[in-house]
């Protein structure tokens, strides 16, 4: 119900101790029974605050409800009875009686000149409504705000004919003050306000839990009206990603007179924005790759399309060939948008998957492996209403499951997003349960105030500039809380990994907003994507690059197409925030309720964001908590402001250093964005170090500087060089095998960790070179462990490249990839079984890869282990080397594929050498690993041990048991002495007691029966004339089986046992 606590402002976390702004004001949870309160939540270490929930003639709460919340938390707003993952059988939950209430007292005596603005009164509701008719009413009662006693803010009705029943009647009763002006809902030091929560007009009680009351929290001015920033460089928080400032462009409005002179494209490449979101939102419903129509709702696999004319001339739109110059110009990496709808709803479901993977395929051909693609574009629940009129998430999830593989069967190192703009934890899980495998990552959009239409207030200037943080005002959730919701939702689930994307933020329809002009609307569009840099999210493209179709205007479009293409402001916060990406965000803290933004670090500097959303300039005082700046070198700041024609410009900030409070100085100016960059003391290094003979690791001789790799150098080791690790603790950036037979070998005793430093070159990974001759690593004891991508590639033509593991430990924490490039080969050789091997990420192996196990005389080998929610794609070939083995398991495990995805591809060829009895299985372990699996018969896979010369009916221990009997009885064909457990007979009165073992494996493909005969002359035996009466256990493999023969009035009867098989 509230979208989550939050005592103070922070950028880029939650800080605690200080007077700041706040989401959540008070709350109320029922554990326990009793009269009210019961577990109450309030803004920490605000002297002065009060809050106060009383009962007025409430008798209620004496008859206990056993569906209440107990999970603290408020979950989400607007996400009560129908969504609350808390609500449990042994919580309980507030009863309010017929014409009784609850009543909530709140008092800010806080400090001269601050103020209380609230959101919302709130409840989660944990039971449905009587059936009688029935009002729930939340009201203001009386105290300083601006609104009349009496107001009532939300009202709720079970009355006949509203359709209501049973427990889908109302998720929760939420009653949003945002549609009243803030003056009237603002409270001031000294005063106080009450609110009411009654029930009126049926019978019985109605039960609520998590009773809360939200809002922003503006502390007093600090008295000589310095606001004061910290910044922690020690306490480092995530790496920032590096797609966070993306494009967003809709093909039908990407004119030729914008893209043609490439100056779009250059300025993306300069500033490192990190992709272009194509074809766009809506587009992508109609939008046909091969044969596009150029217009937004024109699709050309309608059969009322006519393709001879589209809807607009190829120099009002860009295809996909001009998209993709377009990423090559930019030095951006395609993201996709896949049509899964027109295949349904005017073709068939196949056809529509055949196109998806024919556009991957031609990407892929283009020069674009590994590119990412999003399926679907706000269309999930039309396309399931097309295919049985029902929708859901699973069954949106089954349609998206069945296109993702297809797509990766194509190219498997492509990454796929799942589109859900009302994503909830609940329906991400969903979502999982179905697709985890699959899916990559999920993407979302919103505006401010919100997107869409419907009966939603209009927000103003004003309210915008007291709001924090910002809200996605349809869902009434904030923007920056959301991925690491659902991220904490996907890991719980498996998925740890899943990416996070807004890839349609901007703003609002025109009707939605007022008050604002081309600087302001931009500088809120700054402020949106703060919001993401803030909440940790992996993706974000800004909507749109030109709006051009259906706008009057192009002040909120990254460009504006009614003046001459000319940059928007927000291009300009764009080009400060872009350094950003790769950074590690920091902890950091404002004074103030609208001067707030985050601190980030590289490796030469500290960058420290700040937008000021008042219409005054501001005084700042940085304070760096731990050491790290160096202060001889003046700081730099760069501010963005409103100029003439309101187009924004850059003007420079003068920042001072105070050596007697070792703190930083500055002025923002009014309505502005701003970064100011200080240097780091001793900021770390990295060098290029290459190998320059053989030798060993911790050599400096072996090295191109006099001194040995540290964890922040990029390795490269050159030609002919081999180099031995045999030492513990070593530890580099990057690493990468540079040149011809150049090797490295790890040895017993040694490791060589690849540390992941957050951006390249020392991201983490390994990678080989397509040289003219074989290079490789050979893991002969020791560790290998690689933080980023190990990305093992080919040799060049005809050559073929080696990893090879005879024993000792690898771990690959990211994604592998074998033979992905490169026009050789690449042989990952896996000798024996002393060996553990670990993937992090997807394994995806090219063509040219190579995988070959070699069995030790107990045929065990070395399997991989896939980490769980991982892809497995196979290509290439397999080798697995039986020959020294000395027995055949029913099983040999090869890649332990852990999670609940399947493995797909296959491997071009397979060679499984020294055995003719095994077939390789996708389906093996525990029903998803890839295995070689006993294809023989269960007799050979008994006799293999033995190395019989006979067969199943020759004796080779020539004790007139043959092989096949020996097998039957549980004896030892090469051993006379040893029979196995032999039948035994007896009298009982008139019967003849025969007791013969018999194997109870169902797979032993055994037939046990016996045969009489009254005299062995004529050699007629039949199979007739007992019963078997029972079986018992002998030793957990045979049971032994008693039959009875009767022998009144018989002078001779001859019984023998036989034993065949399939």
């Amino acid at each position: 119900m509230i979208r989550s606590v939050k005592p103070i402002i922070c950028m880029g976390i939650l800080c605690a101790g200080a007077t700041q702004a706040a989401e959540l004001f008070v709350g109320w949870t029922r554990t326990s029974w009793g009269p009210p309160p019961d577990i109450s939540l309030q803004v920490p270490g605000r002297a002065g605050f009060g809050a106060v929930l009383t009962e007025v003639d409430n008798s209620g709460y004496a008859n206990k409800w056993d569906r209440g919340s107990i999970d603290l938390s408020f979950g989400s707003q607007y996400s009560g009875f129908a969504d609350e993952v808390g609500l449990h059988d042994s919580g309980s939950a507030f009863s309010i009686g017929q014409s009784d209430a609850l009543q909530i007292a709140i008092t800010n005596d806080t400090g001269a000149g601050s103020s209380m603005v609230f959101h919302a009164v709130m409840a989660d509701a944990t039971a449905p409504f009587s059936n009688s008719p029935e009002i729930l009413q939340i009201s203001y009662k009386e105290g300083g705000l601006g609104l009349a006693p009496g107001t009532v803010l939300g009202l709720w009705t079970n009355s006949p004919g509203s359709g209501l029943t049973g427990y889908d009647d109302y998720a929760d009763f939420d009653a949003d003050l945002n549609s009243y002006v803030v003056a009237d809902r603002t409270l001031s030091n000294g005063q106080h306000a009450v609110f009411e929560i009654a029930v009126s007009g049926g019978s019985g009680a109605t039960y609520i839990d998590n009773i809360a009351v939200d809002g922003v929290y503006n502390p007093a001015p600090s008295t000589d009206g310095t606001i004061a920033v910290t910044v922690d460089p020690a306490d480092q928080k995530w790496t920032i990603s590096d797609k966070l400032v993306g494009m967003h462009c809709r093909y039908d409005d990407a004119r030729d007179s914008i893209y043609a002179d490439g100056s779009k494209a250059a300025w993306a490449a300069t500033n490192n924005i990190g992709f272009m979101r194509y074809p766009g939102g809506s587009t992508t419903k109609t939008y046909d790759w091969q044969n596009p129509s150029g217009g937004i709702t024109a699709d050309s696999w309608d059969p009322v399309y006519s393709s001879s004319i589209p809807v607009n001339p190829p120099s009002e739109w860009m295809g996909l060939d001009e998209y993709l110059a377009f990423c090559d110009a930019a030095n951006m990496i395609p993201h996709v948008g896949i049509n899964w709808l027109s295949g349904s709803k005017f073709r068939t479901l196949e056809e529509g998957i055949k196109r998806a993977s024919n556009c991957v395929q031609y990407v892929k051909d283009s020069g674009y492996p590994g590119a990412e693609y999003y399926i679907g574009n706000e269309d999930m629940w039309e396309l399931c209403l097309l295919d049985d009129g029902v929708a859901s998430v699973t069954e949106g999830a089954g349609f998206f499951v069945q296109y993702a593989q297809a797509m990766k069967a194509v190219d498997p190192n492509i990454r796929v997003y799942w589109n859900n703009n009302n994503i909830t934890s609940d329906n991400l899980l969903e979502l999982l349960a179905v697709a985890g495998g699959w899916v990559d990552g999920v993407e979302f959009h919103s505006k401010w105030p919100y997107g869409g239409d419907g009966d939603m207030s209009v927000w103003d200037y004003d309210d915008w500039k007291t709001e924090f943080p910002l809200i996605d005002h349809r869902r009434a959730r904030t923007h920056r809380d959301l991925a690491d919701t659902l991220r904490a939702a996907a890991a719980d689930a498996g998925y740890p990994d899943l990416l996070m994307a807004n890839n349609e933020y901007g703003i609002g329809k025109n009707q939605y907003i007022e008050g604002f002009n081309r600087y302001t609307v931009n500088l809120v569009v700054i402020d949106f994507l703060q919001e993401l840099f803030i909440g940790n999210y992996d993706r974000s493209a800004f909507w749109d690059n030109s709006r051009q179709q259906g706008a009057s205007t192009g002040e909120q479009s990254l460009f504006d197409p009614y003046n001459g293409n000319r940059f928007n402001p927000s291009a300009a916060g764009f080009e400060m925030l872009a350094p950003a990406q790769g950074a590690t965000m920091l902890g950091s803290s404002s004074s103030h309720a609208n001067v707030y933004g985050f601190a980030a670090a590289t490796d030469a500097e500290y960058m420290f964001y700040l937008i000021n959303k008042t219409e005054s300039d501001q005084q700042i005082e940085i304070t760096f908590d731990t050491a790290g700046v160096d202060a001889a070198v003046p700081a730099s700041g760069l501010s963005l402001i409103e100029a003439i024609g309101q187009w924004g410009t850059n003007q420079s900030i003068a920042v001072s250093f105070n050596i007697a409070s070792n703190s930083y100085t500055g002025t923002l100016p009014a309505l502005s964005y701003n970064r100011i960059d200080f240097a780091r003391l001793n900021p770390p290094t990295y060098e290029e170090i290459q190998s320059v003979d053989s030798g060993n690791w911790t050599n400096e001789a072996t090295w191109s500087v006099d001194d040995t790799p540290d964890y922040l150098d990029r390795v490269l080791l050159k030609f002919q060089d081999v180099v031995t690790v045999d030492a513990a603790g070593n530890q580099v950036g990057n690493l990468r095998l540079d040149g011809g037979q150049a090797y490295l070998d790890i040895v017993s005793g040694g490791s060589l960790e690849i540390l992941n430093n957050g951006v390249y070159p020392t991201n983490g990974a390994v990678s080989f070179k397509a040289a003219g001759s074989a290079l490789g690593i050979r893991l002969q004891g020791g560790s290998l462990t690689v933080g980023g991508n190990f990305e093992f590639g080919a040799g060049g033509s005809g050559i073929t490249n080696l990893f090879s593991i005879e024993e000792g430990t690898v771990s690959f924490g990211s994604y592998t990839a074998i033979a992905a490039a490169g026009g050789g080969y690449s042989l990952m050789d896996m000798i024996g079984s002393g060996s553990s091997i670990s993937i992090g990420g997807n394994l995806a192996l090219g063509p040219g890869a190579i995988l070959r196990w070699t069995a030790d005389e107990n045929s065990t080998v070395s399997p991989m282990q896939s980490a769980a929610a991982k892809n497995v794609a196979l290509n290439g070939s397999l080798i697995v080397d039986l020959s020294a083995a000395t027995n055949q398991p029913s099983e040999i495990l090869l890649i332990d594929n852990v999670g609940s995805g399947s493995i797909s591809g296959s491997f071009a060829s397979t060679n499984i050498i020294g055995s003719t009895v095994y077939t390789l299985s996708h389906s093996g372990g525990d029903g998803n690993d890839l295995a070689l699996v006993y294809s023989g018969s269960a007799y050979d896979l008994w006799a293999a041990p033995y190395s019989l010369v006979g067969g199943q009916d020759d004796d080779d221990d020539n004790d007139g048991l043959v092989n096949l009997s020996e097998y039957g009885l549980g004896g030892d064909p090469t051993n006379g002495f040893v029979d196995g457990h032999l039948p035994t007979f007896g009298s009982s009165g008139n019967v003849f007691e025969y007791v013969y073992p018999r194997r109870t494996a169902i797979d032993s493909r055994l037939t046990y029966y016996l045969e009489l005969t009254d005299q062995l002359i004529s050699g007629i035996w039949t199979n007739s004339g007992y019963t078997e009466t029972g079986a018992g256990d002998i030793d957990g493999m045979f049971e032994a089986v008693t039959n009875e023969v009767p022998i009144s009035g018989k002078t001779n009867e001859f019984i023998r046992l036989i034993i065949t098989t399939e």
